[in-house]
C-alpha cells in the first residue's frame, strides 16, 4: 500500500512538471501559433455566444459552407463561458495534453505490471518533442484527441471488466465528434486482430463485437458529418481537398532525423525493439494492440492519408507505452551480471540520457511553437485592418494569414487552411502566388478583380512563401495606395479591370 501511495505522488510530480513546463513556455507570448488556433477561437466564441458552431462562415473565402467535428469546441466553449478564451486556449489544451502521462502510466502498468517502469514511461510521456510543437501554443482538437485515443486503449484492455466496455463506447463517440484521427485507433483495430489471428491466439468475443461495432459506428457517423464532403470530393475527401501544392510541402518538410529528433531518440529506439521483440521472440498477446497502433500509424503515413505532424504525435505515444518492455527487460538482464549492484548509476545514467535525447528538445520545440506564434507587429496590423476598413472588405494575403483575418480583423478573406466544400481552392491559391509574384498591373488587377478584392496584405509570410522582396505592381499609386507601412504593408486597391 505504501509503494502505491509513493507512486502516486512521484506520478502526480511527473503530471506537476509536465504541466508547468508547458505553461511556462505558452504563456510567453499572449497569441497563438498557426491557423488553427485562431479557426478554433472563432469557433469557441461563435458557440459562447450562440450555442452553435459557426458552420455557414461569411468571411472565408468571402463566405462558404464549412464542416468538422465540433465536440472539442464545444468542450472549449464551456470554459469560455467562465475565463478570457487567451487564458482558456493556453491552459486547458495544455492540461489536456499533460493528461496523458497519468493515461500513459495506467496502460503501462496494465501491459508491463512494473511500477517502475509505468512511471519512467509517464515521465517520457510527459516530455515527447512532437506534442510541443503542435500542441503547446495552438488551440488543436488532437489535445482532446490524444487523451481520448489512449482511454479507449485503456478501456479496451479492461474490456472483460464490468463497465469498461460502456466507458469505452462514451470515449468512442466522444473521439468520433473530435477528430477523424479515430480512424488511426479503429485502424490499429484492424492490425491487433490480424496479429491476434496469425498467432493463432483465441479472439476474445467481446473485443470482437466491440471492434466492429466501433468500425460501423464510426464509419456511419463520419458519413452523416461529411456526406457533403464525400459527395462533392469524392475520394480527395480523404485529403481534405488540400491543393496539390500545399500537400506536397505538407510531406517534403520533415526528414528521417527529423522524425527521430520530434518523436526522441530513446522512446523510438526502444519502440522499435519492442516490436522486434513481441512480433518475434516473446510473442505477448497485450502488447499487440499497442504494435497494431503502430502499424496503422506507419501504414497511413506510408499511403500519405495523414499529416505527418498527427503520424509522428501517434508514434511517439506508441513508442512511449512500448518502453517499459526494454526497461524491465534491462534491468532484469543487469541483476543477472556482475554489474547488478550499479542499478542505481543506471538508472540515473538513463534518466540524464533522457533529458537530453527528449527533455530539451522537447523545451526547443516548445520554444520554437512559441516563435512561430503570431506577432506582436502581425496582431496589430489585423486590428488596424479592423478598425479601418469597412465591415464587408476583401482582404487578399497568404491562405495562412487568412484564418487570422478573419479572426482578429473580421473581414472576409479569398483563401485560408480549410479546403472542405470549396471547389476551387486549388484555382485560388494559384490566384494569389500569380498575384503577389505578379510584375505587371493588369495582370494583377485581373486577379484583384476576379475576387473584389479590396486590401492587399504584405508580410514577411507572403515574401518568404511567394519569394518575392515586393510587390512590384504596386508603383502606380493611384491604383495602389499604401495604407499601412510598418514592418507590415497593407495596399488598398483602387481600380480594376473592366
Amino acid at each position: 500500500m505504501e509503494v502505491m501511495r509513493k507512486s502516486h505522488y512521484i506520478l502526480a510530480l511527473i503530471l506537476f512538471i509536465t504541466l508547468a513546463t508547458r505553461l511556462i513556455l505558452a504563456f510567453q507570448t499572449p497569441q497563438f501559433t498557426g491557423p488553427e488556433s485562431y479557426f478554433a477561437i472563432r469557433q469557441i466564441e461563435h458557440i459562447s455566444s450562440t450555442g452553435f458552431p459557426l458552420f455557414h462562415d461569411d468571411l472565408s473565402y468571402g463566405g462558404r459552407e464549412d464542416i468538422f467535428t465540433p465536440f472539442f469546441y464545444y468542450f472549449m466553449a464551456f470554459f469560455d463561458l467562465f475565463l478570457p478564451i487567451g487564458i482558456v486556449g493556453k491552459v486547458v489544451p495544455n492540461l489536456l495534453v499533460s493528461l496523458i502521462v497519468i493515461l500513459v502510466y495506467m496502460i503501462s502498468k496494465d501491459i508491463s505490471n512494473d511500477e517502475d517502469a509505468s512511471l519512467f514511461s509517464a515521465f517520457v510521456a510527459g516530455f515527447i518533442p512532437v506534442f510541443y510543437k503542435e500542441t503547446l501554443n495552438t488551440i488543436s482538437v488532437y489535445a482532446l484527441a490524444f487523451p481520448l485515443m489512449l482511454f479507449m486503449i485503456l478501456c479496451f484492455l479492461r474490456i472483460t471488466k464490468k463497465d469498461y466496455p460502456y466507458y469505452f463506447l462514451i470515449s468512442l463517440l466522444l473521439l468520433v465528434l473530435t477528430s477523424p484521427s479515430v480512424a488511426i485507433l479503429l485502424l490499429g483495430f484492424v492490425f491487433y486482430m490480424a496479429l491476434v489471428k496469425l498467432e493463432d491466439h483465441r479472439q476474445s468475443r467481446v473485443e470482437i463485437e466491440v471492434i466492429l461495432f466501433s468500425i460501423v459506428f464510426t464509419v456511419w457517423i463520419m458519413f452523416i458529418i461529411f456526406k457533403k464532403a464525400f459527395l462533392m470530393h469524392g475520394p480527395l475527401v480523404i485529403w481534405q481537398n488540400i491543393p496539390p501544392e500545399i500537400l506536397k510541402i505538407y510531406f517534403s518538410q520533415t526528414t528521417i532525423i527529423g522524425a527521430i529528433y520530434q518523436i526522441g531518440s530513446l522512446p523510438i529506439s526502444y519502440g522499435v525493439y519492442a516490436v522486434y521483440d513481441h512480433l518475434f521472440r516473446n510473442k505477448e498477446r497485450k502488447f499487440y494492440l499497442i504494435i497494431g497502433m503502430a502499424f496503422s500509424t506507419g501504414f497511413l503515413l506510408w499511403l500519405r492519408l495523414i499529416e505527418v505532424g498527427l503520424g509522428l504525435m501517434c508514434i511517439g505515444i506508441v513508442a512511449t507505452l512500448l518502453l517499459p518492455k526494454f526497461y524491465k527487460f534491462s534491468f532484469d538482464y543487469l541483476k543477472k551480471t556482475r554489474f547488478a549492484r550499479f542499478k542505481t548509476l543506471y538508472l540515473l545514467s538513463l534518466f540524464v540520457a533522457f533529458i537530453f535525447a527528449s527533455v530539451i528538445p522537447s523545451i526547443v520545440s516548445g520554444m520554437d511553437a512559441v516563435d512561430r506564434s503570431l506577432t506582436d507587429s502581425e496582431y496589430q496590423s489585423f486590428i488596424w485592418l479592423k478598425q479601418n476598413t469597412k465591415e464587408d472588405s476583401i482582404i487578399i494575403s497568404s491562405a495562412e494569414k487568412g484564418t487570422m483575418i478573419a479572426s482578429v480583423s473580421e473581414r472576409a478573406n479569398i483563401a485560408d487552411m480549410r479546403f472542405l466544400l470549396q471547389k476551387d481552392a486549388t484555382q485560388r491559391i494559384n490566384d494569389i502566388r500569380k498575384l503577389y509574384q505578379s510584375r505587371f498591373e493588369t495582370e494583377a488587377l485581373g486577379v484583384l478583380t476576379r475576387y473584389g478584392v479590396d486590401y492587399i496584405y504584405f508580410s514577411d509570410k507572403e515574401k518568404n512563401d511567394f519569394s518575392v522582396d515586393d510587390l512590384v505592381f504596386t508603383e502606380n499609386r493611384q491604383c495602389f495606395s499604401l495604407e499601412y507601412d510598418k514592418d507590415i504593408k497593407i495596399y488598398k486597391v483602387g481600380c480594376e479591370l473592366k
